[in-house]
């Protein structure tokens, strides 16, 4: 896949199949946004997580070209990044193992929608005790202030699982 970048507003991607979907998913995203929190989110279902290439060749060096636009976006409105993120079918797992700076900043940005992102994810792919560790290892003192704050509110298996997973990291 190559990847070319004529300016800061435009992405193309060439060289792979359905690049013209993929091309157009990529310009949207690194469009300056427009609408509705809600209507920016069906767009970026619509575009990108409902309509998959179906290889993981494809789809890895895609994601992560999707996870960077993120990180850029977030760093201007990582509150409106994090609702954004909400409102859509968005693969928050990968997300956190790309980008945990950018993470760390759209979870950092708004107690609620972080909480509900973390809720929110996959029970499959990664259970929210598994977001947490993430955060933890990416921003300490956001995980410890997340953590206090599920605690705060009752969801203390959230933080006993979250702390499980970094008692057993072999890399602690």
């Amino acid at each position: 896949m190559t990847l070319y970048r004529d300016h800061l507003a435009s992405l193309a991607v060439l060289s792979i199949s359905r690049a013209g979907q993929l091309a157009s998913a990529l310009e949207f995203l690194a469009a300056p946004a427009t609408g509705s929190p809600a209507q920016q989110a069906q767009r970026l279902a619509g575009r990108l997580i409902e309509e998959p290439p179906g290889s993981f060749r494809v789809d890895e060096p895609f994601l992560e070209v999707l996870f960077q636009v993120i990180a850029d976006r977030s760093d201007d409105d990582p509150r409106g990044t994090a609702r954004l993120l909400l409102n859509s079918p968005f693969t928050l797992e990968d997300m956190v193992l790309a980008q945990p700076a950018a993470t760390a900043t759209i979870f950092r940005s708004d107690f609620a929608p972080a909480s509900a992102l973390v809720r929110g994810s996959d029970s499959l792919l990664a259970l929210p005790w598994w977001i947490m560790y993430r955060l933890i290892k990416a921003d300490p003192a956001l995980g410890a202030q997340l953590s206090a704050e599920f605690h705060r509110r009752g969801e203390t298996k959230l933080v006993a699982e979250s702390l499980g997973y970094l008692a057993y990291d072999k890399d602690r």
